[in-house]
C-alpha cells in the first residue's frame, strides 16, 4: 500500500482472513488537506463492490459457488459486497428476497462477473408464477463522487419493450431462427431490409 503519493482516483486493495477464505477487495484513494494541514495526507477506504437493488422489492445475493453465504438488499437500497471464499470464480448470482433458501433453483438461472464491466440480462424465476421476471444488472465504475470502485445496478426491465435478445437481419436474405423451451419449440422468421 504506497500512500507516499496523492492519488485521487481510486486503487484496489485486497485482504484476506487470516487462516479462513474470505477476502475483502477494498478501494482508496489518498489526497491531501486544505489549509493549514495541507502536508497531511488522509487515506480513504471505500468497499470496491456496492450492489445497487432498484427493483420493487428485496433482493439476495451470493457469490457463485457459494449461495448459502448470503447477503440481503432491501429494495432501494445499496450493500457493499465482498467474496466468502476467494478460490471460488468472481461472479454472483441473485434471487428474490421472499424465496426459502431450501429452493436453490429459485436462484438465477445465469451470473453476473463482477470483473467484467457491461450490462447483463438475467431470468429471476418467481415463487408462485410460471413466467420469469426479466433484470439487468450493469456492472459499471464507480465516479469520483461513489463510495466505490465498481457499482453493480439492478433493475427490473419491461420484457415488451427491452427483450432478453433482440435479432436484426441485415442481410439480402431470410433468416429462419428458434429457440427451444420447456413446453413448445417456437420459430420466427427474419426478413431482411
Amino acid at each position: 500500500l504506497d500512500v507516499s503519493r496523492v492519488m485521487p482516483t481510486k486503487s484496489v486493495l485486497s485482504v484476506d482472513e487470516v487462516d479462513g477464505p474470505k477476502r475483502f477487495e477494498l478501494a482508496y484513494n489518498v489526497t491531501l488537506c486544505s489549509s493549514i494541514f495541507s502536508r497531511t495526507r488522509v487515506i480513504t477506504f471505500y468497499p470496491r463492490y456496492q450492489i445497487v437493488n432498484l427493483l420493487s422489492g428485496g433482493l439476495v445475493v451470493a457469490q457463485e459457488c457459494a449461495l448459502r453465504s448470503e447477503t440481503h438488499i432491501p429494495s432501494q437500497s445499496w450493500v457493499p459486497f465482498h467474496w466468502e471464499n476467494s478460490s471460488f470464480p468472481s461472479k454472483i448470482r441473485l434471487k428474490f428476497d421472499e424465496q426459502e433458501n431450501t429452493h436453490e433453483n429459485k436462484w438465477s438461472s445465469g451470473c453476473i462477473y463482477l470483473d467484467k464491466i457491461g450490462i447483463t440480462a438475467l431470468r429471476m424465476p418467481l415463487a408462485n408464477k410460471s413466467k420469469p421476471l426479466i433484470i439487468q444488472a450493469e456492472t459499471r465504475l464507480a465516479t469520483k463522487r461513489q463510495d466505490c470502485a465498481i457499482m453493480v445496478v439492478i433493475w427490473s426491465s419491461i420484457e415488451k419493450s427491452n427483450p432478453l435478445y433482440l435479432m436484426k437481419n441485415n442481410s439480402p436474405f431470410t433468416v429462419l431462427c428458434f429457440q427451444p423451451t420447456n413446453n413448445t419449440q417456437q420459430d420466427a422468421t427474419l426478413e431482411s431490409r
